[in-house]
């Protein structure tokens, strides 16, 4: 089951909402404003994370580890992220013929459980 938000704190509240009614028993939110909207709700259906639901989601894991150390959080490397988005850039500016749609991995921290 899925649920496609928009970004939002509200949608991430409206998700969760519509997942659990569906009976869903995990959630994995991909971000942080969607995250707090789903905590808020799941604080207001006395749902316990960790118990009733294995939560988790991306990015922005220090801040969500201040909430509640129940959640499995994955933490992109964003300053490396940002500097190969720059290098592909600039290459690009400098040679046009250079090819696009690269797929480039990068490896996630996970904190939590």
């Amino acid at each position: 089951m899925t649920y496609e938000g928009d970004y939002s704190r509200l949608s991430g509240y409206q998700g969760a909402q519509q997942l659990l009614a569906q009976g869903v028993t995990a959630l994995f939110v991909s971000n942080y404003n969607m995250s707090v909207g789903a905590l808020e709700y799941l604080n207001v259906a006395v749902v316990r994370i960790g118990q009733d639901l294995f939560y988790s989601h991306y990015d922005y894991a220090d801040q969500i580890d201040e909430v509640t150390s129940s959640i499995l959080a994955i933490q992109p490397p964003t300053k490396e992220i940002g500097v190969k988005c720059a290098e592909i850039l600039l290459a690009r500016l400098n040679d046009s013929t250079l090819p696009a749609g690269q797929t480039i991995v990068m490896e996630n921290e996970i904190h939590g459980i």
